[in-house]
C-alpha cells in the first residue's frame, strides 16, 4: 500500500521538487499551499492539490478531514532574509505562529511523522570559515534564521507531546532545475 505524504508549501521551490521525487518513488502526495509565493504550475499534475492556508487551523483541518496522512513534509513559510529584517513580525507570525497552527492540526489528526524544511542560516557565522557539522552550534543572525530555529525547537516539544518521529533538514544553497525544464525557480526576484 502506498503511503500518503502531505507537503505544505508544495508549490514552492524545494517543496515542488520534493513532490516530484516522492511521486516518482511511488508515494501518493497531497500538496497544501496558499500560493502566496508558490506557483501552481510547479505542482506535479500527479499530486492532489489543495489551495489552503495551513496556518489557519480551521481551513487546514478540512484537508485532513478528507485525506489520511502518513507523514508530513513542512516546507511552508517565509524565506527572504532581507524581508525578515524589515518585517520581523511577518516572519514570527508565519514561521513560528503558522508552524504552531500546522502542528496543532497534525497532532489532532495523529500524523506522527514530520519532516521540517529548516535552513543552514541557523548557524549564523559559526560555519563562515569552517565546515558545519552536527556539532556546530546555532547562532542565528537575522529574524528568518531565528524563526526557523524556533520552529525546530517547537517541533521537538510537539513531537515529544504527541510521540511523533521527526527529521529536520538544514539546507545550504539550494539551486537547480529539472533536466527537462519542467520545474525550477520561478520567482521575479530570486534571492
Amino acid at each position: 500500500m502506498s503511503k500518503n505524504i502531505l507537503v505544505t508549501g508544495g508549490a514552492g521551490y524545494i517543496g515542488s521538487h520534493t513532490v516530484k521525487k516522492l511521486l516518482d518513488d511511488g508515494f501518493n502526495v497531497i500538496v497544501a499551499d496558499n500560493l502566496s509565493t508558490g506557483n501552481i504550475s510547479s505542482v506535479d499534475k500527479r499530486a492532489k492539490f489543495y489551495k489552503v492556508d495551513v496556518t489557519c487551523e480551521e481551513e487546514f483541518s478540512k484537508v485532513l478531514d478528507k485525506e489520511k496522512i502518513d507523514a508530513a513534509l513542512l516546507c511552508a513559510g517565509e524565506i527572504i532574509v532581507s524581508e525578515s529584517i524589515e518585517n520581523p513580525y511577518k516572519y514570527y507570525k508565519a514561521n513560528v505562529g503558522g508552524l504552531n497552527a500546522t502542528l496543532e492540526v497534525l497532532g489532532k489528526y495523529k500524523v506522527d511523522k514530520i519532516m521540517f524544511s529548516s535552513t543552514a542560516s541557523v548557524y549564523g557565522n559559526n560555519c563562515y570559515d569552517k565546515p558545519a557539522t552536527e556539532e556546530t552550534l546555532p547562532d542565528p543572525i537575522n529574524p528568518y534564521a531565528e524563526t526557523k530555529l524556533a520552529g525546530e525547537k517547537l517541533i521537538k516539544w510537539v513531537a515529544n507531546k504527541y510521540n511523533m518521529d521527526y527529521v529536520i533538514f538544514r539546507y545550504f544553497n539550494v539551486a537547480g532545475a529539472e533536466p527537462d525544464n519542467s520545474n525550477g525557480l520561478r520567482v521575479k526576484n530570486p534571492t
